[in-house]
């Protein structure tokens, strides 16, 4: 207690590069909608605006906002992930490895009029909802998405190795992400502001940790008067405050913990072949007994083909929200140079996750398809005999919740 402490492991690279350290830079992705939600609630506290307010009535007239189940959607929903929006817009060129960045306010005026009505379940874990609310947040106050970030929160608190636009001090000093195949990924450049608010900032594990001091004490705080209040709560900076984001290679997750004067930052810049941040943050809170018990699943997986690959190849749609989550998009399963791949359309695309055999006969996604350490699948088969789906068994998801979670596809 009063203590804080860093650790490194590892590289910043993998051609031998020093072990990270406090300061080296990484991409906090959607970490980033935590101070998304926090700039809401500032412009609610200051009676400019409501959580209830009508998204599309600080859109430009042209603009043509889509309803959710024929209601018109709220600033509220689109934090909340209720709007019924899709993780990515259908117009994002992911062939384009800078897509975020290359994403105009054109393009996305584009597809909000192109929506008549959402048709994704409330629920979704929807990116383009929170960076449309960024969005909005920028017109209403007139200033740039870093601006408004630097003067509610980086500059009070002192992060000053944090923000959207990389120096080129920073950017020596920040690690290297990659790839399932090890290739190393390069930086987003946001040429195009228009998507900050899902996952653009970048910063230090001792700036976060600036963060986090700034969280414990109200009286002390330079937050005191955003950070701490019923709007802030609303926007889930409460007792315990927490993300976890996955970007171009790199797993994140920030959690503070008021009650406990708790809180970590983890990241890893290997995050599809790395272990689980989130899980990370629950070894070093929860003081699990060993990494063999938690990591069991990575240690018993074979480089055998999975038998009857082909009759698993298809997509899947989840047809209702699991208990106490958030809906998954759609799954892709596919056969690629004889080994099973999968992917989530409109998540993770750019990269095909292999799916691998275990000894017990079980399968095992290794990458953030659904959880962020992986999943163990289960097949779930009707009274022929059948596939007509998988359940997902997630570990970090199990220990939270204590049971199995499963969802019916």
């Amino acid at each position: 207690r009063g203590q804080t402490r860093v650790w490194g492991y590892g590289s910043v690279d993998r051609k031998g590069g020093p072990v990270p350290d406090g300061d080296t830079g990484f991409e906090a992705a959607s970490i980033t909608k935590l101070f998304t939600k926090l700039m809401l609630a500032d412009r609610v506290r200051r009676g400019e605006m409501k959580f209830d307010d009508e998204a599309g009535t600080f859109l430009p007239r042209e603009v043509r906002m889509p309803t959710q189940g024929g209601r018109p959607i709220t600033l509220a929903m689109l934090a909340w992930h209720e709007a019924g929006l899709p993780l990515h817009p259908d117009n994002l060129d992911i062939s384009d490895r800078n897509y975020f960045g290359s994403y105009s306010v054109k393009d996305l005026y584009q597809y909000l009029s192109s929506v008549e009505k959402t048709t994704s379940p409330p629920g979704l874990y929807s990116n383009i909802g929170v960076q449309l609310l960024g969005h909005i947040l920028c017109l209403k106050t007139g200033k740039t998405y870093e601006q408004y970030l630097k003067e509610l929160v980086l500059d009070p608190v002192g992060m000053k190795d944090s923000g959207i636009a990389w120096t080129p001090e920073q950017a020596a000093r920040a690690a290297v992400s990659y790839d399932p195949d090890h290739f190393p990924l390069p930086r987003v450049d946001w040429k195009f502001p228009t998507l900050t608010g899902a996952m653009a900032l970048h910063t230090t594990v001792n700036d976060m940790l600036k963060l986090a001091r700034a969280l414990l004490d109200e009286k002390s705080s330079p937050l005191s008067a955003v950070a701490f209040d019923e709007k802030a709560k609303k926007m889930t900076w409460g007792r315990r405050i927490a993300h976890w984001g996955w970007v171009g290679g790199f797993n994140s997750t920030f959690y503070v913990d008021r009650d406990a004067k708790q809180a970590v930052v983890v990241w890893v810049n290997d995050g599809v072949n790395g272990p689980s941040t989130d899980l990370l943050v629950r070894l070093l809170l929860e003081g699990y007994a060993t990494w063999d018990r938690d990591l069991s699943d990575l240690t018993d997986l074979t480089d055998d083909p999975v038998p009857n690959a082909d009759k698993l190849v298809g997509t899947y749609v989840n047809r209702e929200i699991p208990a106490g989550g958030a809906a998954a998009p759609e799954l892709v399963l596919k056969v690629k140079d004889g080994k099973l791949v999968a992917h989530t359309i409109g998540r993770s695309e750019i990269f095909d996750f292999r799916i691998y055999a275990k000894w017990d006969g079980t399968l095992f996604a290794k990458g953030p398809l659904y959880s962020p350490g992986g999943s163990e699948i289960v097949p779930i088969r009707n009274d022929k005999g059948e596939i007509t789906g998988f359940a997902f068994r997630s570990r970090s998801e199990e220990r939270r919740v204590g049971k199995e979670c499963r969802s019916r596809w």
